[in-house]
């Protein structure tokens, strides 16, 4: 029967974001269905997305691929960063653990004040750094340089 066919069959899906949220399901033309929202979660430095997927329980699924994409420093240096943006990014997804001056916070982030080297810090934005998680693929490479640039020009050191 389909339940104990599924009980030892775990079907894997690449949806190209995490799936924080629980999934519902439903019986629709006498076909069961599972929906589900693919956004991702920042803090985990997950991929972000805005999907909603569909999937019927029966049939077969052929396997998604996904494109990895990593950040060039050297080609976003010589754009002018856009520090307001920065300034967001760093009060949503970084002053809890850095702190608001990047003094250091409660999520055990350590003082920025020796982070005056852009590629650097780009550089560990993009892949994490100890209990750091990686933000390269929940920012845009444009984002990992602003939030970069407000931490190394606006912060005090």
């Amino acid at each position: 029967d389909r339940a104990d066919t599924l009980k030892h069959h775990r079907p894997e899906f690449q949806t190209g974001a995490g799936m924080n949220a629980p999934v519902s399901a439903f019986e629709y033309n006498g076909r069961q269905h599972i929906v589900a929202y693919s956004a991702g979660n920042l803090f985990a430095g997950s991929p972000r997305g805005d999907s909603v997927w569909l999937f019927s329980l029966d049939g077969a699924l052929e396997e998604a691929s996904m494109e990895t994409v990593t950040v060039q420093s050297a080609a976003l240096t010589s754009r002018a960063a856009n520090l307001d943006n920065g300034r967001l990014l760093y009060d949503g997804a970084c002053a809890f653990c850095y702190g608001a001056q990047g003094e250091g916070g409660h999520g055990g982030g350590v003082p920025l004040t020796p982070s005056t080297d852009l590629a650097a810090v780009m550089q560990q934005v993009s892949e994490g750094l100890d209990i750091m998680p990686p933000f390269g693929a929940a920012f845009s490479a444009e984002e990992i340089h602003d939030v970069s640039a407000y931490v190394v020009e606006v912060l005090p050191h």
